[in-house]
């Protein structure tokens, strides 16, 4: 999917888009993967948030996104979904750099069916150096 998105990227480009789906079960495996280029501000702003989507997610889901995090980039984008099993290590390897702010809050907020340990590496290329 999205497979015109090759090459570029925008602020608030899916912002809310799934919000609220409650009957929505799953996302497409490599729904975002052909999505190339940076990170930009709010990209995935809540667009997930209180669906109803449930089972693993996809490591590859954000493979496309590669570079300096952005500004809220992740902001609420799985929060409060019925999504299950552990958080997969490889989720956002393509994000490197300095932190922004607020670049994944609540990321994960409010997910009480996911199981096991936040990987170490999740977040492993974000640092202050």
């Amino acid at each position: 999917m999205f497979d015109n998105f090759a090459e570029g990227t925008a602020e608030g480009m899916f912002t809310g888009t799934f919000s609220s789906c409650s009957k929505l079960q799953n996302i497409p495996k490599g729904l975002f993967k052909n999505i190339k280029g940076a990170p930009k501000n709010h990209m995935f702003n809540q667009t997930f948030l209180q669906s109803g989507i449930s089972g693993e997610l996809d490591p590859d889901l954000f493979a496309g996104i590669i570079g300096e995090p952005a500004q809220q980039m992740f902001f609420g984008t799985l929060a409060y979904t019925k999504l299950s099993g552990e958080i997969p290590k490889d989720l956002f390897s393509g994000i490197s750099g300095k932190p922004a702010k607020g670049m994944f809050e609540h990321l994960f907020e409010g997910n009480t069916n996911m199981s096991g340990f936040v990987p170490p590496e999740l977040f492993a290329k974000i640092d202050n150096t």
